[in-house]
């Protein structure tokens, strides 16, 4: 397991309390990871997850996801590729 290089001190949530019950909804933060077109599933390793880790230990009432753009088949016309980036 890797240290982390430095300590995240982050409150999303630092706000006044009213007293009443409030119904508040579980924000969440995406962290997409988008390699060239050249690029694989494996083209970032174990970053995407250990950058997810640390930022969920800062963030602990944030659900922090993080995904990896899949890997297309890029041959051929270039604005193919492209129209189907924006589909995804």
């Amino acid at each position: 397991m890797l240290t982390p290089p430095l300590e995240l001190h982050l409150d999303i949530d630092h706000r006044p309390s009213t007293g009443k019950h409030e119904s508040i909804m579980k924000k969440t933060l995406l962290l997409c990871f988008i390699h060239g077109f050249k690029g694989d599933d494996n083209t970032f390793g174990g970053f995407p997850e250990h950058l997810k880790a640390l930022v969920s230990h800062g963030l602990p009432k944030v659900d922090v996801r993080a995904i990896v753009y899949p890997q297309f088949e890029t041959r051929g016309n270039l604005e193919t590729s492209v129209s189907r980036f924006r589909d995804w």
